[in-house]
């Protein structure tokens, strides 16, 4: 007996998967990860550092282990990506996970696909502290290369 077929609705859309393959993304937009020059932002570094981070976009936090392991994706929209990474710094449920240097990203991202950007990171990413948009159609991006 052949693969299951996997089909999903996205704010109404129906997307189909072939067999055994994963749904594939209808929209993917490039965006640029930044860093702290060559290497990648520390978390409580940022923190201190009160002229970077002052726009809209998508952020990653995660630990500095091997194997990757993501911690909290999530959206500066209705603050600036500084404002959200401020209030994680305080958050039991993201910090209980800093016995090990958290590292973090953010990267611009036009205000109509916010949403659909971090859909896709959290559904790619499998942070350990999420949160899931189902409504809406994940627009897929390059990921950072930790």
């Amino acid at each position: 007996m052949g693969k299951k077929l996997t089909t999903r609705r996205y704010a109404g859309k129906q997307l189909h998967a072939t067999r055994g393959k994963k749904l594939r993304h209808r929209l993917r937009v490039e965006v640029d990860w930044t860093k702290n020059g060559d290497r990648w932002w520390g978390f409580r570094e940022l923190l201190q550092a009160p002229s970077v981070a002052t726009e809209s976009g998508v952020y990653i936090i995660w630990r500095n282990i091997f194997p990757l392991e993501v911690v909290k994706v999530g959206q500066g929209y209705a603050g600036t990506v500084r404002e959200k990474l401020q209030d994680h710094s305080n958050d039991k449920t993201i910090t209980c996970y800093e016995d090990v240097k958290f590292l973090v990203t953010w990267a611009t991202v036009e205000a109509r696909f916010l949403d659909s950007v971090e859909a896709y990171l959290g559904d790619r990413l499998n942070p350990r502290v999420a949160t899931r948009f189902l409504d809406v159609m994940p627009v897929a991006v390059n990921l950072p290369e930790f």
